[in-house]
């Protein structure tokens, strides 16, 4: 009896660690999404990018060191989100989506500005 007293109390007191980016699974979903989102996001949005700044003037080469130094930026935010988010489900639409959305906008663009 006094054991599940003391139980209880320590309970109330200790932090709860449990979640599910502590078990492995969650880790390795994590870590993918971090790694393979995080680089079809960043590819997505350089994609984009450089074509929005070569539609508006700028030279490809420019626009395109502009796009990968922004690049990192992204792809660093990216990174640490998927392992902040609580949940990892959502990080997986957003950057499978947005990677998606993105990258379908720039092939549009692309063959608008070429013919």
């Amino acid at each position: 009896m006094e054991q599940a007293q003391a139980d209880k109390n320590n309970s109330a007191i200790r932090p709860v660690l449990f979640c599910e980016c502590l078990e492995k699974d969650g880790i390795v979903r994590r870590v993918a999404a971090a790694l393979l989102g995080g680089y079809a996001f960043t590819w997505g949005f350089t994609a984009l990018g450089t074509t929005c700044l070569v539609a508006l003037g700028m030279g490809y080469a420019e626009a395109e060191v502009a796009m990968l130094l922004l690049a990192f930026l992204i792809f660093l935010i990216v990174f640490l989100w998927a392992f902040a988010a609580v949940r990892i489900d959502r990080v997986w639409k957003v950057l499978g989506g947005g990677a998606v959305l993105m990258t379908v906008m720039a092939w549009v663009m692309q063959h608008l500005l070429l013919h």
